[in-house]
């Protein structure tokens, strides 16, 4: 499992299952069945020190936006319904909703077809965070956000690391979305019309926050 009990200093000394970044970016057994490649680019530069993620989206050109729940019941008990089909979602990326019975697995489905937004919506709901970015990024910087999605995670839900691209999504957006990239939790977006290095503080920072945060917190292998 990648989850452990860290003690949320980040800095990768403490006792919470952290395996620490590889000296050379090699994906894992358990990252390469997600999907990510052996070797990726060079590591995605950190450019400040700080998780807070109002000043790393400020700093990156990014908008952090919290979206009204879509599709909630107030007559039964219970959150989204599951549907079949295709569903017209308010915001795009959309961040949540009625959704498929199917969940998008966690993993890199860069150069692969993304699954559709009624599953990685569902996937929203079990507390992953989605990555898009939009057709025609550059390899290299699809190479650096796979690399991303494998670095070592604190998050606050967990008080612990997620290791090997668990509890997220990265995917070609097929929504038409205005953004260069965006990260999603449910009910909560990172919007960023322009891509730079700093971004990829703010995507470091979204996850942190946002992972496990949801109606559903399921495992990492459910």
């Amino acid at each position: 499992m990648g989850l452990g009990n860290g003690n949320g200093n980040g800095n990768g000394n403490g006792n919470g299952g952290l395996r620490g970044a590889p000296d050379t970016p090699e994906s894992s057994a358990r990252a390469r069945e997600r999907g990510y490649p052996a070797r990726t680019m060079q590591l995605p530069p950190k450019l400040i020190s700080t998780f807070n993620l109002t000043s790393a989206a400020e700093a990156a050109g990014c908008r952090r936006r919290r979206i009204p729940l879509e599709g909630q019941r107030t007559d039964v008990v219970g959150g989204p319904r599951h549907v079949r089909g295709r569903i017209d979602y308010k915001s795009n990326p959309p961040t949540s909703g009625e959704h498929s019975a199917v969940w998008a697995r966690d993993g890199n489905y860069a150069g692969r077809r993304s699954p559709a937004p009624e599953r990685y919506v569902h996937s929203l709901e079990r507390g992953r965070v989605v990555v898009h970015y939009e057709p025609g990024t550059p390899p290299d910087t699809i190479s650096r956000l796979q690399r991303l999605m494998l670095e070592p995670t604190w998050t606050e839900a967990s008080g612990g690391y997620i290791n090997d691209g668990a509890f997220a999504l990265l995917l070609e957006n097929d929504t038409r979305m205005r953004y260069a990239v965006a990260a999603t939790a449910w009910g909560d977006l990172l919007a960023c019309p322009r891509f730079n290095d700093r971004v990829y503080d703010a995507i470091r920072a979204f996850r942190t926050i946002y992972t496990m945060k949801a109606p559903e917190r399921a495992g990492e292998d459910e």
